[in-house]
This record gives structure tokens, sequence and C-alpha cells, in this order.
């Protein structure tokens, strides 16, 4: 039970965490508390649990489930390097992290978190288009998809978006025309 576990995972939505933890804080003695809920920081969670408890905020996104996910994670006060280092690897185990302040994390949880429903909202987007210019679902799909796995594959190698957007875009040629 609790009673016994190391870490305690906090995976509901933040309304509930109030309730949560008024009735965990009693068993709460040590384990290390992290949430993934939004708006659930460090701050939020030590002043309800119980004093020196290690607590941790973590905003992991939806390419989790392909061990791809880019998440964000922020420590309370008193969390020790064995926290860390187990934070560590379960962050690792579903792909890259990177730490920030607690400010940092409440002005860029939409880059990490929100950010992949407009990718692919505009993926969507380019397949509806590519499919009303004729193309079977399968080709739109597949022209898509992998123009985007390969966009990425050029951020990741190259890293200057504006640079690799200026080689795309030729003087009066189609990009540039919008």
């Amino acid at each position: 039970g609790i009673d016994k576990a190391d870490s305690i995972l906090l995976a509901c939505p933040p309304s509930a965490h109030d309730q949560l933890l008024e009735d965990l804080s009693p068993r709460i003695n040590g384990q290390f508390v992290i949430t993934v809920a939004a708006g659930v920081d460090p701050t939020f969670l030590e002043a309800r649990l119980p004093n020196k408890t290690p607590v941790a905020w973590v905003m992991p996104n939806t390419a989790a489930s392909v061990g791809k996910s880019m998440s964000i994670y922020t420590y309370g006060q008193h969390v020790k390097e064995a926290h860390k280092e187990q934070l560590r690897i379960i962050l690792n185990s579903i792909g890259a992290s990177e730490q920030l302040t607690e400010d940092q994390f409440h002005n860029l949880t939409a880059v990490t978190g929100s950010a992949p429903a407009f990718l692919y909202y505009f993926t969507e987007a380019l397949q509806v288009a590519a499919a009303e210019y004729g193309l079977s679902q399968n080709q739109a799909e597949k022209l898509v998809q992998e123009m985007v796995i390969g966009s990425a594959e050029m951020l990741k190698t190259y890293k200057d978006p504006a640079l690799l957007r200026e080689q795309v875009t030729s003087p009066g040629g189609a990009t540039d025309a919008g």
C-alpha cells in the first residue's frame, strides 16, 4: 500500500488534487510525491502535504507512448539526489526531459504538452488537402507523415528552424507565395 511505497504518482485531473491530497496527507511519511497534473506545482503540493515531503511536478506528452515524450519537470524544496535519480530513470524511459524552474514550467507547459495537438491539427489539414487533390487516404497519410518525420529529423540535425525555412523558401517560388 501507500504506507510502504517509496513514491506516489498522482495522475488525476487537477480538480481532484485538493481532495486527494487531503486524503493522502495523513498517510504520507517521506514518500516522493509526483504529479502529472497541469497547474499542480510543487508549491501547491507542499502546502497540502506534511512538512518536508519531497515532491515533483512532471508534464510528459502523448509521445511517451512511443518513447519520444519531451517531458518537463521541476522539484519542490525537499527533494534529495536519490529522488532526482529515480525521476531521471522514469523520464528517460519515456523520452527526453528538461528540468525547469516552477515559473518556467507554468509558462512553457503549452510548448511541450499542448503543442503536439497543434502539430496534429496541421498534419490533419495537410492530409485532407492532399486527399482533395486525388490521393488515397493512405497516400495522403504517408506523404504528410513522412514530411513531418523528415522535417523533425532536419530540426534535430541542423537546429535552426529559421535557416531551414529559408532553405526551403526560394524567392518568388511556391513556398514564398504561401
